[in-house]
């Protein structure tokens, strides 16, 4: 994420009542996914493949980024559909887990060769899991 990027999603995260009308996982995923498509894919460019990795999963390369992260705030849920409780505490705790692996992420990114030493590891998981 270029600094603009940090900016907006650093100020949707600490006040997103001012961005949203409901501080709902789902309008906070719609806002980021939106603005990711303003920037023609830029913005999340391997952010799926990352969490995959990141995440250590067995399975996923089917999810959209939006469910990994869920399955990152969750771990064990039983839950398919990829909702959050309508409890605020869960919707927060949804929010704040999509905040911290964007950061993460970032930082994976901004390292030299960053994307492709992200795909490459994507590419790693993706040929043990086939065998």
């Amino acid at each position: 994420m270029r600094r603009h990027h940090k900016e907006i999603f650093e100020g949707l995260r600490k006040h997103t009542g001012m961005y949203l009308l409901g501080e709902t996982f789902a309008e906070v995923t719609a806002f980021v996914d939106g603005y990711d498509q303003t920037c023609e894919g830029g913005t999340l460019c391997g952010f799926e493949e990352w969490l995959v990795v990141r995440l250590g999963l067995k399975n996923g390369a089917n999810l959209h980024w939006s469910a990994l992260i869920l399955d990152a705030a969750f771990p064990g849920s039983t839950d398919s559909r990829g909702e959050v409780s309508a409890d605020s505490r869960a919707q927060r705790h949804a929010i704040e887990t999509l905040f911290d692996l964007l950061v993460e992420f970032d930082e994976a990114r901004s390292k030299h060769d960053g994307l492709k030493k992200i795909f490459l590891e994507y590419d790693r998981w993706q040929r043990r899991r086939l065998r």
